[in-house]
């Protein structure tokens, strides 16, 4: 749905014009109602990214402004950079003059650190998540940055708060008991792991086999086929 159908969706549900509900305050509904929805969670799927960054001289990465969460980092070679923690690296590097190929990278604020400084600009790429857009403020063409099973719950909690506006306490509680079932419902689905991927035990990926005796690194076939 985008910020326009959403619109003529809950003045139609409350049977109000844009004079009784102008856009002013039924935006700020919507708006509202879509922050309760991402705040539910900080790694909804529909919000990882890739980015592709540099690292200067001095080992400094300023991350990108919609960047929300940082998972992981690997550099142009291949190799994964481990996350350490701020103190860990104080202890280990604070003050150190040592430069060579970063191993590990640390975060403060909206700048990334990597460890040891590197001898020349260093490419990187991070795999995260990012801030959700302000959709809202795009204009009535903007779809809801969201996965489209969370978009019908951002219309049922706007029509909530109209009904609370017109301090109507029945219908204001109905629709924000539908918007909490909704999205407890989508947000289960949205959220739930993706059964084809092969399973991890102590770290290392399996999948069923169809061999017997202890477990090995083998994937099996929609046919039967075992594949070592």
């Amino acid at each position: 749905m985008n910020l326009d159908q959403i619109r003529v969706f809950v003045r139609t549900q409350l049977d109000l014009d844009e004079t009784d509900l102008p856009d002013i305050l039924l935006d700020v509904f919507i708006r509202d109602g879509y922050d309760h929805i991402v705040n539910l969670e900080r790694r909804w799927p529909f919000f990882e990214v890739i980015w592709l960054l540099t690292a200067d001289v001095d080992g400094t990465v300023i991350l990108p402004l919609e960047a929300d969460v940082v998972e992981s980092v690997i550099a142009q070679d291949g190799h994964r950079l481990w996350h350490a923690d701020t103190r860990w690296i104080e202890d280990n590097f604070a003050g150190s003059t040592t430069t060579g190929t970063p191993a590990y990278w640390s975060q403060i604020n909206r700048t990334m650190y990597i460890w040891p400084k590197p001898t020349a600009v260093f490419p990187l790429q991070a795999r995260g998540f990012r801030k959700p857009a302000d959709w809202v403020a795009a204009g009535a063409s903007a779809e809801v940055d969201a996965d489209v099973r969370l978009h019908i719950p951002v219309a049922y909690y706007a029509c909530s708060m109209g009904y609370a506006q017109q301090e109507d306490e029945v219908l204001e509680q109905t629709y924000m008991n539908r918007f909490r079932e909704a999205v407890t419902v989508a947000q289960a689905a949205v959220m739930r792991a993706w059964t084809g991927q092969p399973k991890i035990l102590n770290g290392t990926h399996y999948a069923h086999s169809a061999r017997g005796g202890a477990p090995s690194l083998v994937f099996q076939l929609p046919d039967g086929t075992v594949v070592p």
